[in-house]
């Protein structure tokens, strides 16, 4: 009788790990679009929304708060140079830049883009971070993806295995930031047949 208690709950343990499991090229390649909205300010009385839409490497992702003040920020994982387009009406165009030490305008616009996601969407999305199908598992994989992109300068591809994408460890990249610092390495070119 024990035994068939512990065979019982070993199994229900292992099929919760599968179940909530995505793996980074899954995220990657999945299309998903979500919404969170949350209330705020005046006693509850004002909204803030955001959504984030991903269709293949391309990641939208629009911020509404208190009804006028609106933002949208378009990251392509899989375009070089690493980039970031933001505006509600026409696009401005923010090339990558090492945000150590600098106040550009890419380094303001990944500080906010990143700040946002966390504070309204990371935050009150419902679900679990390792579930697509759930808002929070949305925004999760879709952060991962732009940390990747915008942070580590890493453009992705499409159908290729990546690992540690959505690595949550801040350190692991902080070391490999910092390698990269110190070791130059002649660019890359993206070739595409």
């Amino acid at each position: 009788m024990l035994l068939s208690k512990f065979n019982f709950i070993l199994i229900a343990f292992i099929i919760s790990l599968t179940t909530y499991s995505m793996d980074e090229k899954q995220c990657l390649d999945t299309n998903f679009k979500t919404e969170v909205s949350h209330k705020t300010g005046l006693f509850g009385l004002l909204q803030r929304n955001i959504s984030v839409n991903k269709r293949g490497c391309v990641i939208e992702l629009k911020h509404q708060s208190y009804h006028f003040i609106k933002r949208r920020w378009i990251v392509d994982v899989c375009r070089a140079p690493v980039h970031i387009k933001y505006g509600e009406t026409g696009l401005d165009v923010f090339k990558w830049e090492n945000c150590n030490n600098s106040k550009s305008s890419f380094c303001e616009s990944f500080s906010e883009l990143v700040s946002i996601v966390q504070d309204d969407g990371l935050i009150f999305a419902e679900g679990y971070k390792e579930d697509l199908d759930s808002s929070h598992g949305k925004f999760f994989c879709a952060y991962q993806l732009m940390l990747k992109y915008l942070r580590d300068k890493e453009v992705l591809t499409r159908g290729q295995d990546y690992k540690a994408v959505l690595e949550t460890s801040e350190t692991s990249s902080n070391e490999k930031t910092d390698q990269q610092e110190q070791t130059p390495q002649a660019p890359v070119p993206n070739v595409e047949f």
